[in-house]
């Protein structure tokens, strides 16, 4: 069990913004407009020592002292979805490692929508080349046989996008079942060299 309790949102929250599109030419133009601010509360259920490397990092994150039962942090994410790869996607990113300018963050995020666009093929390929040996040789029912690349790759799709410092991101998917319901990551970072994927959840 953590030491943190996140509540169930009771408040009202902002209606959800519509899809953005990619323009004719495959090329996002998000603003900071096409956002929803998203904030989860959460207490402290126990008292506990913070790590300072822990407060010096998420520091933005706490309201108070979170360190003694009862105490309450926030966490605040920016949300927006869009269509990319015939799919709703939903976007995400901390408003506070962004930069100093939160609205050249964005232009970054559209620049690396841009690539995404692209690149939809170079990026099975690099979770096919991480994961279907794992697949074949770990996670198969019983009785399945091995399957190929074509198959293994088919089921998966791409859910959400998570922003991270100089626009580097993860890309979550739904594993069509392959892994048993685990999510797929894959990992880019903000000059688009994927460093790998692998299972989570």
């Amino acid at each position: 069990m953590g030491i943190f309790d996140f509540f169930k949102r009771k408040e009202k929250t902002q209606p959800e913004k519509p899809v953005v599109k990619a323009n004719d030419k495959g090329e996002f133009d998000l603003q900071l407009t096409d956002f929803n601010e998203k904030i989860h509360k959460a207490k402290a259920i126990a008292d506990a020592w913070i790590d300072p490397a822990f407060e010096s990092e998420f520091a933005h994150l706490k309201t108070g002292e979170p360190s003694k039962k009862g105490d309450i942090i926030e966490l605040k994410i920016y949300v927006a979805n869009v269509a990319l790869w015939g799919n709703k996607v939903e976007l995400t990113f901390d408003p506070v490692i962004a930069s100093k300018d939160i609205n050249d963050f964005v232009q970054k995020i559209n620049k690396q929508l841009d690539w995404l666009t692209k690149n939809k093929s170079l990026i099975k390929k690099a979770i096919t080349s991480d994961l279907l040996q794992l697949k074949n040789e770990s996670w198969l029912d019983e009785d399945q046989q091995t399957i190929n690349k074509e198959d293994f790759i088919k089921p998966i799709q791409l859910t959400s996008v998570d922003f991270a410092k100089k626009a580097a991101f993860d890309l979550y998917f739904d594993d069509g079942n392959l892994f048993w319901g685990h999510s797929i990551i894959l990992n880019v970072n903000s000059k688009r060299e994927i460093k790998g994927a692998s299972i989570a959840g």
